[in-house]
């Protein structure tokens, strides 16, 4: 063997096994022998031990954006530099992920090629390149679009076997979501009145905006005033950026929706959509339509927080119902955003969740693994459950980028985590292709 991990709480990631004694040994990039390991008794050949730290599958993160440099989100925004793609990816590998898939959705191979060989981490790429989608992103953006980008189709990138999955369709950009929010809202603010307000003021001034209530002009003088924008921003200026960034582009991205499930069920390439208030409905209502087909359908944050927890409930069944599997997304749950924590916990006390993924937040996402702990120690999974969904599950939704990997068995590719003794999101060693690619120390 060229490798023995031995000393560790060794869980597989099938969603049952888990050796005490783990050993792990591994030949030219694969799995060879997963067992327990007999007492006193070290195999031959270079030994790891593991400190008594739990191992585990690779993390397999179906959903994020930012590690390519294409078009950013479904408005087409000017994507993220070499640089910064590459250190969203070693983040996300850092935290314990080996194979994850970009689902900005618009750009091309050539726009992740340098990534790649700059990581050791799987990166698959998802599209979106629909002429829905294009008219929907230059209603918001679309600056970061150029001509190659939409010289292709998304059934001409699976045909070519250039990508993973279709989608993100949709996205908090074109929405109405986190991205109005964070990017496009505080953006335009910002060049009107020369002050910055972030995520949070941005959603509050969008509700009052959409609530269009009697009492709108009173409840925006009131923001305005919180957020020292009095006199530097009129209220027909901040009612028409809130139209601009979240209505108008609304029926455009839905109309996307439709034909992504179309090509997902004739060619069994899982589509991933926006999953918010505003869309919920159009997922369900396309998969009434495709249901009978080889389509693949996944709620992307299925826990968003437009949505109250009883309603994220409510939807998630009638759309496992229809053969829908359910993501829930961590973003910055731990970090911010607890309101999509209470959706995620009240998805998983419902049985409702499928597979775990981070999506994007702005580039501060938290790790998958901080919400595996927090179902474990919850109580609302087991260790060995709560751990599949981020491998062993999300890796056979999406086989294009997870053949052969999100489990811990004779055969599969190695790629590991090591974590500290008992802590299961505190990662110290990221091994793939049996290769060590991430250390602590």
């Amino acid at each position: 063997m060229d490798l023995w991990v031995t000393n560790c709480i060794l869980i597989s990631g099938d969603g049952s096994s888990v050796f005490k004694n783990g050993l792990l040994g591994v030949q030219d990039g694969v799995i060879q022998v997963v067992a327990d390991q007999q007492p006193d008794q070290l195999p031959d050949g270079p030994l790891l031990d593991a400190g008594g730290g739990y191992l585990l599958p690779g993390i397999v993160n179906t959903h994020t954006h930012g590690c390519c440099t294409g078009p950013l989100f479904s408005s087409g925004a000017p994507g993220v530099s070499l640089d910064d793609a590459v250190a969203h990816v070693l983040r996300h590998m850092a935290q314990g992920e080996t194979t994850l898939c970009d689902l900005s959705g618009l750009g091309t191979v050539a726009d992740v090629e340098q990534v790649r060989a700059a990581v050791p981490v799987g990166i698959g790429l998802g599209s979106c390149h629909f002429n829905e989608t294009f008219v929907a992103a230059r209603l918001v953006d679309g600056t970061g679009i150029e001509p190659r980008h939409e010289q292709v189709t998304a059934r001409q990138m699976i045909e070519q076997g250039d990508v993973v999955a279709i989608g993100e369709i949709g996205s908090g950009a074109t929405l109405g979501g986190g991205v109005a929010s964070y990017r496009y809202i505080p953006e335009a603010v910002r060049q009107i009145s020369g002050v910055t307000i972030g995520w949070a003021e941005a959603d509050r001034i969008k509700a009052a905006v959409l609530l269009e209530s009697p009492t709108q002009i009173d409840e925006l003088s009131k923001l305005l005033e919180e957020f020292d924008l009095a006199g530097r921003i009129s209220h027909e200026q901040i009612s028409e950026l809130v139209i601009k960034y979240v209505r108008k582009p609304l029926g455009a991205a839905l109309s996307g929706f439709q034909p992504a499930a179309e090509l997902s069920a004739a060619t069994g390439v899982p589509a991933v959509f926006h999953t918010c208030k505003e869309s919920v409905e159009k997922i369900l209502q396309v998969a009434e339509r495709y249901s009978s087909g080889q389509v693949r359908m996944i709620a992307g944050h299925a826990n968003h927080n437009s949505m109250s927890a009883e309603d994220c409930v409510s939807w998630a069944r009638k759309l496992r119902n229809r053969g829908v599997a359910i993501d829930v997304a961590t973003v910055q749950c731990f970090s911010g955003m607890p309101d999509i924590l209470v959706n995620a916990r009240a998805l998983c006390a419902a049985g409702l969740v499928d597979v775990i993924s981070t999506d994007y937040g702005g580039g501060r996402w938290d790790s998958i693994l901080s919400m595996v702990e927090y179902l474990v120690e919850d109580c609302l999974l087991s260790m060995p459950k709560a751990v599949a969904l981020a491998t062993s599950a999300p890796a056979a939704l999406f086989p294009s980028i997870g053949k052969y990997r999100g489990l811990l068995a004779p055969g599969r590719h190695a790629d590991f985590v090591i974590t500290a003794p008992g802590k299961l999101s505190e990662v110290h060693k990221v091994f793939i292709a049996g290769k060590k690619a991430w250390s602590n120390s």
